[in-house]
């Protein structure tokens, strides 16, 4: 029988994580592997499992007059949260002045670091110039040779 263990092996993959072994360390003890230590510790019963009260199902018409739990409606819930304010909003004019300049994200970092103290990330920039749409574009360049010729 594949993917099933002996007691013991259980029982000593539950013994060890309480005495604070790692997964790693359990698996390697008894020669199995990782995932089954892992698949048998989450199958530990919980301590704080209930036996079924005997109420209606679920969707059933003697359900219906139940009340939802506390907390579990959504009364009072006032729409999304609001998106969190980019560290670069408050460069938005230099960053588009810049971008009108051909600089790149990278520079653009490199130079609100130095210049003005900017303590956010390069990604950070780099995704503010991909939302205000204007990132540099790469120029055409055509090479002309003569036929027959190669480069």
């Amino acid at each position: 029988m594949a993917h099933r263990l002996a007691m013991d092996k259980v029982h000593a993959i539950t013994t060890l994580h309480s005495q604070g072994m790692s997964e790693r360390r359990i698996a390697k003890t008894l020669n199995i592997s990782r995932k089954a230590v892992r698949r048998h510790l989450g199958r530990t019963p919980s301590k704080d499992t209930k036996a079924p009260t005997g109420e209606a199902p679920t969707g059933s018409a003697a359900s219906k007059d139940t009340k939802a739990p506390t907390g579990s409606t959504n009364e009072g819930v006032t729409g999304s949260p609001r998106p969190s304010r980019s560290e670069c909003e408050r460069f938005r004019p230099l960053i588009i002045e810049k971008l009108e300049e051909g600089l790149t994200a990278q520079r653009i970092f490199q130079d609100l670091q130095e210049e003005h103290g900017f303590s956010g990330k390069y990604s950070s920039v780099r995704r503010f110039v991909h939302k205000l749409g204007q990132g540099t574009e790469l120029p055409f360049r055509r090479i002309e040779v003569a036929a027959g010729d190669e480069m």
